[in-house]
């Protein structure tokens, strides 16, 4: 299955930044300056959104100079489509990266060990379809944040929705990650179908995401819109070359019927998807 960053960026997506930047103190600060979150540009292109210098509010949303050309996924992928006896299920649409940092490239993953399965933070019932929906309108779109944080209506849905580091004991729908001065969020397909009792297989696609992840990040610090391109232009690379292994490994879901809900045609979708598994 394929996941979609947030600018994952949501910024993957610099991990002292969260997607609840909001305060509940009743400052009005919207986003932390410098904080990047992913956005859908023109004609489906996955962007950028930069936090201003005084914090109150998202520029627009960015390709980069650079950019994506992307098929029929809406977007660049981090596991690619989930796979049912090692046939893609959904498509993956065809990925073309361009631009980036010449320096980023992935580093050798050979007798890398990967730590144990961290599971899904699955807290069923905690969100209602449509706050999950306000939630990425409102607190993701807007940085409206404070029906979701301590004391407001939804504060259980917020605690199931914000996002978690890769360090963390459980793993919620989005996960943060990213060095360097920004950070980014990705959807986290491997606990939604581990949700879905595809637990063995879940294991495998967090490890193909880790693998990925682990050959580029050191070398692709987030500072900038093009070292956002250059970070998912190096993982692309991994996938085929440095994680092809795990890759292949990681296309073992079981059942086609558990393709569809931890998929959707864009970030906004997916959110919605692996978000409603988690917390609806």
């Amino acid at each position: 299955m394929q996941t979609f960053r947030f600018w994952r960026v949501t910024a993957l997506l610099a991990l002292a930044h969260t997607l609840l930047s909001c305060s509940s103190s009743g400052d009005q600060t919207a986003c932390s300056p410098g904080q990047s979150i992913q956005c859908a540009g023109a004609l489906g292109c996955v962007g950028v959104q930069l936090c201003n210098s005084d914090g109150t509010s998202y520029g627009d949303c960015t390709c980069g100079s650079s950019g994506y050309a992307v098929g029929s996924s809406g977007g660049h992928s981090s596991t690619q489509s989930p796979a049912v006896g090692g046939q893609a299920v959904g498509g993956s649409g065809s990925i073309s990266l361009t631009g980036g940092n010449p320096s980023c490239v992935p580093t050798s993953m050979n007798g890398q060990a990967f730590p144990p399965y961290v599971p899904a933070r699955h807290m069923p019932g905690s969100c209602t379809n449509q706050a999950i929906t306000d939630y990425y309108d409102n607190c993701h779109q807007l940085n409206e944040c404070s029906a979701f944080m301590t004391g407001g209506p939804y504060e259980t849905c917020g605690t199931c929705l914000q996002p978690t580091p890769l360090v963390a004991s459980s793993l919620g729908p989005l996960l943060q990650v990213g060095t360097g001065s920004l950070s980014t969020f990705e959807t986290n397909v491997a606990g939604c179908e581990e949700i879905l009792g595809e637990v063995d297989c879940a294991a495998k696609m967090q490890i193909e995401f880790l693998c990925q992840y682990g050959a580029c990040a050191n070398n692709c610090p987030l500072d900038d819109y093009d070292s956002i391109n250059g970070l998912f232009q190096c993982m692309a690379t991994a996938l085929t070359s440095q994680c092809s292994n795990q890759h292949a490994a990681a296309r073992c879901l079981k059942s086609a019927s558990d393709v569809a809900p931890c998929t959707g045609s864009n970030f906004q979708e997916q959110f919605v998807a692996v978000a409603t598994v988690f917390c609806s």
